[in-house]
């Protein structure tokens, strides 16, 4: 309130981060940066992690309704978050903490047995370890380029 109000009164010379305000509806919940607006501001540096609980085409008929869970992220860091869900209104304020932090904070900042949420923070959780999957490991490297190798000779 005192940036608008100086803002207001004097030189705009202060900005307000809107990215940062949760914002959601019964079912919806978003706070940060989207998908879009990351990839116009970070470019190929975003990476955007998927969880869901229905894996089907036709989620129209689905019965409980699926969840959804979309983690945007830029070099590790916690860009953005959408939900969709039971409970998604309530549990992105808690997330919001955890955004420009590390993925790795994503698991402090969960609420811990909240029934009303369970199904959202799993598929948080599932997100989070999504992208801890693709970090490099020991021994991939001959596997990758092996791959790689093999992939080329196939070619000619």
């Amino acid at each position: 309130m005192p940036i608008a109000v100086r803002n207001a009164l004097f030189l705009p010379t202060s900005q307000v981060n809107y990215a940062a305000i949760p914002m959601g509806y019964h079912r919806f919940g978003r706070v940060g940066l989207t998908q879009a607006q990351a990839q116009r501001r970070y470019g190929n540096a975003v990476r955007v992690w998927i969880a869901s609980s229905a894996n089907s085409a036709d989620l129209s008929q689905a019965n409980p309704l699926p969840s959804y869970c979309k983690l945007v992220c830029v070099k590790h860091r916690l860009m953005g978050i959408h939900l969709v869900g039971n409970g998604a209104q309530m549990l992105v304020p808690a997330l919001a903490l955890a955004l420009n932090q590390p993925i790795s904070a994503l698991s402090q900042t969960l609420p811990l047995n909240d029934v009303a949420v369970h199904d959202l923070t799993d598929l948080v959780r599932i997100a989070a370890e999504k992208s801890r999957q693709i970090d490099w490991q020991p021994h991939r490297w001959r596997r990758d380029w092996a791959e790689n190798w093999f992939n080329w000779r196939r070619s000619r």
